[in-house]
């Protein structure tokens, strides 16, 4: 399995709180997106992916962009890839639905987070697929165009370029910048060992006081 793989592997299994948590232990400015797109299904399973971008905006004439949206989702974005589309938050017409999630799942890419709404809803949430949004409109997105793909964009203040590893879970959405992917990982892995013994420790009736920092001092970094 390639480093890429296993390090996707590994942040699946860690809770957003803590991955945040281990931006903040090493002073990465946060990656939280606040107030931003929610999963739409919050029983699908932890996503972690690459990020593949999509920027969107009003059109400005007949023409569409010059790439598609369904051109991502058909052959560009890869296996592992998180689809990123901002859409500036519009609720007034939806940029995915159902057909383009299934060519999405079906070609092994890890989720879509979409700043904007989505059509379809009951037929993404059938797909058991990690998709992440602002809201639902039945309206398809007849006002918006594609000008930008793998380029950075922004969502809710966080910048975000091609690449950046992207986790989602029932909690909310962290991005992890690319280039400090393996160091996050670390950490993250060592706060989430860290409170699992908290976790042992209080359910034997254990107290909270003090307790993070005599694990930490059982438990070197």
């Amino acid at each position: 399995m390639p480093d890429s793989e296993k390090i996707l592997e590994e942040y699946r299994k860690i809770p957003t709180g803590t991955i945040s948590d281990a931006l903040d232990a090493l002073k990465i400015p946060s990656g939280v997106i606040v107030g931003g797109p929610r999963a739409l299904n919050a029983h699908v399973g932890r996503m972690a992916g690459y990020a593949y971008t999509m920027q969107q905006m009003p059109k400005r004439q007949l023409h569409p962009g010059k790439v598609r949206q369904i051109e991502v989702y058909n052959h560009l974005a890869q296996p592992g890839n998180v689809v990123v589309i901002d859409a500036g938050g519009r609720l007034d017409a939806a940029t995915t639905g159902g057909l383009q999630v299934i060519r999405a799942k079906v070609r092994g890419l890890s989720g879509i987070v979409l700043n904007g709404c989505c059509r379809d809803a009951d037929e993404i949430v059938e797909q058991d697929f990690p998709f992440f949004c602002c809201g639902t409109s039945p309206r398809k997105s007849v006002p918006l165009e594609t000008v930008g793909v793998n380029v950075p964009i922004t969502i809710s203040n966080i910048q975000i370029c091609p690449g950046d590893l992207i986790v989602g879970d029932a909690t909310g959405l962290v991005v992890v910048p690319a280039e400090e992917c393996e160091n996050v990982l670390k950490k993250a892995q060592y706060i989430q060992k860290v409170e699992q013994h908290m976790e042992e420790c209080l359910l034997s009736g254990g107290d909270y006081m003090g307790l993070r920092d005599r694990i930490q001092q059982e438990i070197p970094e």
